[in-house]
C-alpha cells in the first residue's frame, strides 16, 4: 500500500488483543467498554504511540450486536478523558441486520442525534455508520465514514 494510507479496526476486540490492535491499527472503531479503553490506553503507552479510537454504541438494540447502550456513551466519554494516549473521536454503529429501510434510517438517526447531543460533542467528530448494503442512508444521516468492503472485494464464500 501507498505511504499515507490508515488502517482502521472493525469488529469486536478483546482486551487480550489490545496490543496487536494498537500495533497494526492507526484507528480502532469498536471501543465498547472501559477495560477495553483502559487496556489500549495501557498499550499505547508501553509501545510509545498514541491512538484515535472510536465508541462502538448499539443504536439498533440487538443482542448479537457489539457496542454500548445509548444511555452509556457519556460515562465512557467520561472515561476517555482519563486516556492520555487515546484520542476518542466519534461513533461507530452498525444497522440492523436484515431491518427495513426505516429502521436502518432510524438507527443512523440515533447515532447522530446522540454525537449530537453529547456533553463531547465538539470532540466527535466522526460517524462510522453504514456499509455496502445501507451506506446511502448512513450518509444522508451524516456518516463521515462507511464501509464498503463487499462492495469493492465482492461478498465472501460460505465458511465450510
Amino acid at each position: 500500500m501507498p505511504d499515507g494510507v490508515e488502517w482502521h479496526m472493525v469488529g469486536r476486540l478483546q482486551s487480550n488483543k489490545a496490543r496487536r490492535a494498537v500495533q497494526l491499527f492507526d484507528c480502532i472503531q469498536s471501543v465498547d467498554s472501559e477495560k477495553l479503553l483502559r487496556r489500549l490506553d495501557r498499550c499505547c503507552q508501553e509501545l510509545g504511540v498514541r491512538r484515535r479510537v472510536l465508541i462502538q454504541v448499539n443504536c439498533s438494540g440487538e443482542a448479537s450486536k457489539g457496542g454500548i447502550a445509548p444511555n452509556e456513551l457519556e460515562s465512557l466519554m467520561e472515561a476517555s478523558q482519563e486516556a492520555a494516549h487515546l484520542d476518542a473521536v466519534g461513533l461507530m454503529t452498525i444497522g440492523p441486520l436484515g431491518g427495513s429501510l426505516l429502521e436502518i434510517q432510524r438507527s443512523f438517526a440515533s447515532l447522530r442525534e446522540l454525537a449530537h447531543n453529547s456533553a463531547y460533542a465538539r470532540q466527535l467528530r466522526h460517524l462510522s455508520m453504514g456499509m455496502t448494503g445501507d451506506f446511502e442512508q448512513a450518509v444522508a444521516e451524516g456518516a463521515t465514514m462507511v464501509r464498503i468492503g463487499t462492495g469493492i472485494f465482492g461478498t465472501r464464500e460460505a465458511e465450510r
